[in-house]
Parts: C-alpha cells; structure tokens; sequence
C-alpha cells in the first residue's frame, strides 16, 4: 500500500480499518506526528502499520505539524519565543515547521513580555527581579524583557518597588 496515493475504502483489510480509525479519533484533537506516532504505538499498533498511516494522513492534511504549530503558538500568548520552541520541540515539530510558524504569527515578544508586565507589577510581593526572573521562566528573551522595562518605566515613573513588600519570600 505504501506509495499509492488514494487507496479506495473498500480495499482496506479489516486490520487497515481499524488502525484508520483508531487515528481518526486520535486526529479529532490537533497532535503532532510525533504524539500521534506514540499513541498509536501505546495502542500496539505495529510500527510499520502507524508509519504508513501517519504518511496518508500527512499526505491529505490530516497530520500537518506546522498547522499544529500555528494553534500551539495561537494559544500559548503568554510564553516567549524560547519556550514556544523548546514546547513544539519537546512535541515533535521540526525546526523548519517552528520557524514557518513563528514568521506566519508575527508575534511581537516584547509586545508580549510588556503586557504580562503589566498584569503582573501590583502583585503583592513584586518587585523589578522577581518580574524579571518570571518573564525569563516563560521563555522571553533578555532584549524583550528590557524592553518591556523600559517602555513600563515610561509608562509608571521609576517602579523599583512594583507591588506591596511581603514577608513571605519568593513569588
């Protein structure tokens, strides 16, 4: 079957049908190829038989993990460029695809790191490090991040004590 295009329904084998639909339901929530792969294989499905599957369904737009990457980047706005790749990564999706996505979202990180600034300063407790050391662990890069104190600066005065001073240590 490997290397036909359009395989008719009728001329699948019983077993051909049930791993096809195995992944229907699997592809009914946006997964890489990568995490598709691993379900299947978690459902003993034999390496072969999910590879062939997985390329079919590449090959009609069913697994595109570049799309998979657009929704991943689309829903995750609070994370920075850093952790966004290392995610997809994590998840499967090639460099390539990554790169294709994160050109397609356009995404302002420093637009990004100044919004959940804002949010974040009058937290009781926040103080320019800790909002600094926040931003980093969601993956923004030191540029965006002085950039966005920067632009808060402009926008609140001198902010070196950003929320209410607590007694209870970090965050």
């Amino acid at each position: 079957m490997k290397g036909d295009r359009a395989v008719p329904f009728s001329a699948l084998s019983d077993e051909d049908m049930k791993w096809e639909s195995v992944l229907v339901r699997l592809v009914s929530t946006p997964r890489t190829r990568k995490e598709l792969a691993r379900k299947l294989h978690e459902r003993r499905c034999p390496e072969e038989k999910a590879a062939e599957l997985l390329d079919r369904f590449e090959e009609i737009g069913m697994v595109d993990d570049r799309a998979y990457a657009l929704l991943y980047i689309d829903s995750k706005r609070d994370f920075g460029l850093r952790r966004l790749r290392d995610e997809l990564r994590a998840r499967g999706v090639s460099h390539a695809d990554i790169d294709d996505a994160l050109a397609e979202s356009e995404i302002d990180e420093t637009e990004r790191a100044l919004r959940l600034a804002r949010q974040w300063k009058n937290q009781r407790g926040m103080t320019p490090p800790k909002l600094d050391a926040r931003l980093r662990r969601r993956g923004f890069s030191s540029a965006a991040v002085r950039e966005a104190f920067a632009q808060l600066r402009e926008e609140f005065g001198n902010f070196h004590s950003l929320g209410e001073e607590s007694d209870d240590g970090d965050e």
